[in-house]
């Protein structure tokens, strides 16, 4: 083979989502100028699965804290980058971003990017966009453990019968090309296609709303106050609640009585929650949709109905069903070891439902030491005692175990970082991804809440020792013991 078709690496990234992008952008801050990478990528441009998303598709977070350490997303509110819960970044502005940094990292001489290659791990090659064969040598492998899929990513997740109603993904989901549209799933695409419609003037009536399970929504304009962009009152709450109560349940209705959560109706109580956020005015226009289907997932599509998991569906003639059945949290596991022999798993369970920031925190970790044990100590989970299993599944689905257990394992995070010292809880604290950065949010604000009368760092200490002694009713046991490594796929490091 030519000598021009074998790369050499210090870091082999596979795609270039946001988990990739925050982890090499901190690695290029952190490590030595001679520190090299390689990013392949299946998609065209950099961005994950903001490629393919929907077009009406928006951030749910405040773009302020998204996307990489090194680069501004969100609106400035004098020298702070505001966190402010109408700043959402569309999705081309999202695509924007991210090829905008991908050029910074090429800039710098130490990264090559492969788009539209598929990496085959077997023969450590791909075949690039001028038929090329190239192999790589590296030192360590990279890659995301979030697997997010969207669906227009993959066929129906059921079988449709020939003769059946149209379903198409949401990414094609037109106005008037229906006399009833039926939307398939709750989270958050299904969320944003039942406004979308709502909001593009389409009868309610119109609509009927496939509903798997009760979730609760996070309230975006008390998450994040809109006077000063913090979301450290909310955090103090959400502390509270869970101290107070005997069950998650129980702390989610606390919450949602002092308006932070929020749900479809009140007649059914949800178990799990996904990160959604809306706002208040989002909620009311949700609730304004009467026909609301509560029979489970769908199993297959019938020419004149919907077969689900607790019953059928009869379908209208000219109906439209959206498939917005992809769960996009649904690839977040926490049952492995994030360093291994060559080999990097980057881990969406260092911050709760903030990726950029967990794969800063990898990244930083990363220079602390080349014994892959001692790195792994920092975080909660390992093969050896998971998180987030439930019911035997290792798959993150939103149950609201698993949440607290993904709040457990962000804190369990910061006090590793936190007691190794000035130099790595600095950069844990200041971060740009960090919620609660300087760069968001004035210090003397967050200091008095952490430290001050409310005391939140030291109720976060006795949460986290509530949830080792599962100190509610309604969650399974939560394993603090010490971890051994555990080997990575070979198939991964072949």
């Amino acid at each position: 083979m030519d000598s021009t078709n074998k790369l050499a690496c210090d870091y082999l990234c596979i795609g270039a989502g946001t988990a990739t992008m925050s982890f090499v952008d901190s690695m290029l801050t952190l490590s030595t100028d001679s520190t090299s990478f390689v990013i392949v990528n299946k998609q065209p441009a950099p961005g994950g699965h903001w490629n393919v998303a929907y077009p009406f598709v928006t951030l749910h977070q405040p773009s302020g804290a998204y996307g990489v350490c090194s680069e501004p997303l969100g609106k400035f509110k004098g020298r702070r980058e505001f966190l402010s819960p109408t700043d959402l970044a569309t999705g081309s502005e999202v695509l924007e971003y991210y090829s905008r940094v991908m050029a910074k990292f090429v800039a710098t001489g130490r990264v090559r990017f492969y788009p539209s290659v598929t990496y085959d791990f077997d023969t450590r090659s791909f075949t690039d966009a001028e038929g090329q064969v190239k192999t790589v040598c590296f030192t360590t492998l990279v890659t995301p453990e979030s697997y997010v899929t969207v669906p227009s990513m993959r066929p129906p997740p059921f079988p449709v019968e020939e003769g059946a109603a149209t379903i198409k993904p949401v990414n094609a989901l037109p106005t008037e090309e229906a006399s009833r549209y039926v939307v398939l799933g709750c989270g958050k695409t299904g969320t944003d296609a039942v406004l979308h419609l709502l909001r593009r003037g389409v009868d309610q009536r119109q609509i009927s709303w496939v509903v798997p399970r009760n979730t609760w929504y996070l309230l975006r304009e008390k998450i994040w106050s809109p006077a000063s962009g913090s979301i450290l009152p909310f955090k103090l709450a959400f502390t509270n609640a869970l101290l107070r109560s005997d069950s998650i349940l129980g702390a989610f209705k606390a919450l949602e009585r002092a308006g932070y959560l929020g749900r479809l109706t009140l007649d059914h109580e949800p178990v799990q929650c996904r990160g959604a956020l809306i706002t208040t005015a989002d909620l009311h226009l949700l609730r304004t949709v009467q026909d609301v289907v509560r029979l489970g997932r769908v199993t297959a599509v019938r020419p004149n109905r919907l077969e689900l998991e607790k019953g059928t569906m009869p379908l209208e003639p000219g109906s439209l069903l959206v498939d917005c059945t992809a769960c996009g949290t649904g690839g977040y596991t926490a049952n492995y070891d994030v360093w291994s022999p060559g080999h990097i798993r980057l881990s969406s369970n260092l911050t709760l439902f903030n990726p950029s920031h967990s794969s800063a925190l990898v990244a930083y970790i990363e220079t602390t030491s080349t014994d892959a044990a001692a790195k792994n100590k920092f975080i909660a989970h390992s093969a050896a005692s998971p998180l987030l299993v439930v019911d035997g599944s290792p798959n993150f689905h939103g149950h609201l175990s698993q949440l607290v257990q993904g709040v457990y394992s962000e804190l369990k995070t910061m006090r590793a970082i936190q007691a190794h010292g000035k130099k790595s809880f600095n950069f844990y604290f200041a971060a740009r991804t960090n919620y609660v950065a300087p760069c968001h949010v004035p210090l003397r604000k967050t200091l008095w809440v952490m430290f001050g009368p409310a005391r939140l760092d030291k109720k976060a200490t006795r949460l986290m020792r509530k949830i080792e002694r599962v100190g509610f009713e309604d969650m399974p046991p939560v394993d603090p013991r010490p971890r051994k490594a555990a080997a990575s796929p070979a198939r991964m490091v072949a």
